[in-house]
């Protein structure tokens, strides 16, 4: 071996020495928090409407079809039976179950001005269990309006479930549709107004920081207030 050769070998191990062994020592640190933003057509109302996030750890959660009527009596949320949206006569509250809760593993959603997670406590929300939840106020989630049209969140990621290291997105609207008192001591549902239709938040919470990742929901929809009509969001983890 020549000595150019030599020296060029030993160039190359010192370098694979030096930043090999530093990857091999260093463990990412895992991500903390969740941002999420979200900005609305018109001014945010919170005695009107209910503002969700949904989560799932392996796949999008199942809505209805856009532009559906349909009557959403969320885990821990009090519901109406007697509300003409509410499927009776498909199976009553089994019915979400099956179409469309046993895709969630948490969620959380505004009522009033106060921010609530919604845990199934598993991977997903279960018929059986339904009496069971409740929604929880817990500390480190945070709630803010900013310029009267966006909705500033952030929540530990600590707080969901389960951690598959992915996290899927989804996010919608709801009227306050009970408006009386239905003796559950639960919030109350509502019919769903708006929820993410084009591309939706997948991101992964097992590195320090994911960069903020951004929809566009410019879809103008004629029955539904400005206030729940979702614009755009942006989301990252920290």
């Amino acid at each position: 071996m020549t000595p150019f050769k030599r020296l060029l070998l030993v160039g190359i191990l010192s370098l694979f020495s030096l930043f090999g062994c530093a990857r091999s020592l260093t463990t990412p640190t895992q991500a903390l928090k969740l941002d999420l933003r979200i900005t609305f057509k018109g001014t945010i109302d919170t005695t009107r409407y209910r503002y969700y996030v949904l989560f799932s750890s392996s796949a999008f959660p199942t809505l209805p079809n856009f532009g559906t009527s349909e009557y959403m009596p969320t885990p821990g949320n009090g519901y109406n039976e007697n509300d003409d949206l509410f499927r009776r006569n498909d199976g009553g509250i089994s019915y979400y179950y099956q179409h469309y809760f046993s895709t969630w593993m948490d969620y959380i959603a505004t009522y009033q001005s106060t921010l609530y997670l919604n845990p199934s406590g598993a991977s997903a929300f279960v018929a059986s269990q339904n009496a069971t939840y409740a929604p929880v106020s817990r500390t480190g989630m945070t709630f803010e309006v900013i310029g009267g049209n966006q909705i500033h969140l952030q929540i530990p990621l600590s707080y969901l479930s389960q951690d598959s290291g992915r996290l899927y997105i989804d996010i919608m609207t709801t009227d306050i549709r009970d408006t009386t008192d239905l003796g559950q001591g639960k919030p109350p549902s509502g019919q769903i107004l708006d929820h993410l239709h084009g591309i939706k938040p997948t991101l992964v919470t097992g590195i320090a920081t994911f960069p903020a990742i951004r929809g566009d929901e410019s879809t103008t929809l004629d029955n539904v207030n400005d206030a729940a009509n979702i614009q755009s969001w942006e989301a990252y983890t920290f």
